[in-house]
């Protein structure tokens, strides 16, 4: 049995400034975060080498608790930065708990023709986000509704998985499907507004490598994935950021599904290529809008209806004396369809990535590293990155 856990407190002192088209909005901002975060798990193992086979089960608890509050003192400026009427006064107290349970079970059995793998495992999490704000109106605290929100989240996955695996002669080849039945419920007790999922999921992968020789090694595997989203990106609530900056969930927001197939080539342990082919279905983009007569800009999340992704990746680890090169290149080409706000929108690009890693063994036991990587235009959803570039040296 092993136990954890984590305390952390920070404060908090900023300031942020809005330019206006005529004037300017100054606000300061004070707080306390406070987060503890303990957990549990229990680990039991038995397995027979007479009979060639494992089991193992592993139960699991997390805990993860959050509170903070925060200060805002807002003050509106002409362009000439003279006072423009009264200073506003908001606040806020905010508690996150989250509970995670997990229990698992995972069987190995070596048969004369193959070897077998299955497991089951069930996971169970608790979210209760409970954020209380105020405004100061006339000398008093009053509550905020627009802005207070309590939000509880309640997700049960339920797994079970089966594959096999063969080797003959210089070929290994295994196949696993797993199936997951999902349950989920968001409630949003301030705005009484409810909404829930279940439905049950297939997710294949086949592998297949060949051992040419010590030299080189060659592998090819498909795989079907699914990545949800926690409570942060399906609460229907409006967060509040700044005074012209606000954050909203969408409770529409469905699972990430992605299948990828992936063909490798090892030489000699030094040289490494890959080449790979990934088609995201649901994909989760960060979306902007902005009210036109406030101006106060709204990021929400929204599915693209898919995202597809081709790259070529080529990486070289050559020792020179007691130094190791290590260059990496990697080519991508992402694409995205979808529907954006009622308008098609399919975009293409082609992008590039190079990285270099070098470690040098000094004397008297020192060591140093110099490190470099570089990066094209990226499209990240509907947006396009511009190129990035750095070097470290220590």
């Amino acid at each position: 049995m092993l136990l954890k856990s984590m305390f952390n407190k920070r404060d908090r002192l900023g300031d942020n400034y809005t330019t206006l088209p005529d004037s300017i909005f100054r606000q300061g901002a004070t707080g306390t975060q406070r987060l503890v975060n303990p957990s549990v798990n229990a680990y039991f193992r038995t397995a027979s080498p007479k009979h060639k086979n494992e089991l193992t089960v592993n139960a699991d608890y997390f805990n993860h608790r959050k509170d903070w509050d925060d200060q805002f003192a807002g003050q509106y400026y002409s362009l000439k930065e003279d006072v423009i009427g009264s200073s506003t006064h908001i606040r806020n107290y905010t508690e996150s708990d989250i509970d995670l349970y997990s229990l698992s079970a995972d069987y190995t059995q070596q048969f004369k023709a193959f070897k077998l793998e299955a497991g089951l495992k069930s996971t169970y999490t608790e979210t209760d986000n409970d954020m209380r704000w105020e405004s100061m109106e006339s000398g008093k605290w009053e509550n905020d509704p627009n802005k207070t929100n309590h939000f509880i989240y309640k997700e049960n996955v339920n797994a079970a998985y089966a594959g096999v695996s063969k080797t003959v002669k210089k070929w290994t080849f295994s196949a696993m499907l797993r199936m997951e039945h999902t349950n989920a419920k968001g409630n949003s007790l301030t705005i009484d507004q409810k909404f829930s999922r279940d439905y049950v999921q297939l997710f294949p992968s086949a592998s297949a490598s060949y051992n040419m020789s010590q030299k080189d090694q060659f592998s090819f595997s498909y795989r079907r994935s699914i990545n949800r989203f926690g409570f942060d990106i399906v609460n229907p609530f409006i967060t509040y950021v700044n005074a012209y900056s606000l954050r909203q969930g969408n409770p529409d927001i469905r699972p990430m599904l992605s299948q990828a197939v992936q063909a490798t080539w090892s030489h000699k342990y030094q040289l490494f290529t890959t080449i790979a082919f990934t088609r995201m279905t649901d994909n989760l983009s960060m979306v902007f809008r902005q009210d036109p007569v406030t101006k106060v800009q709204i990021m929400s999340f929204d599915n693209q209806t898919n995202f597809n992704l081709a790259y070529a990746n080529v990486v070289w680890v050559k020792p020179v004396t007691q130094n190791t090169y290590h260059p990496d290149r990697y080519r991508a080409l992402p694409g995205v369809k979808t529907v954006m706000d009622g308008i098609d929108y399919n975009k293409n690009s082609v992008t590039a990535f190079a990285n270099i890693q070098n470690s040098f063994t000094l004397p008297k036991g020192f060591t140093a590293e110099l490190n470099g990587n570089f990066r094209g235009p990226l499209m990240a959803g509907y947006a396009v990155l511009k190129t990035q570039g750095n070097v470290d040296l220590g």
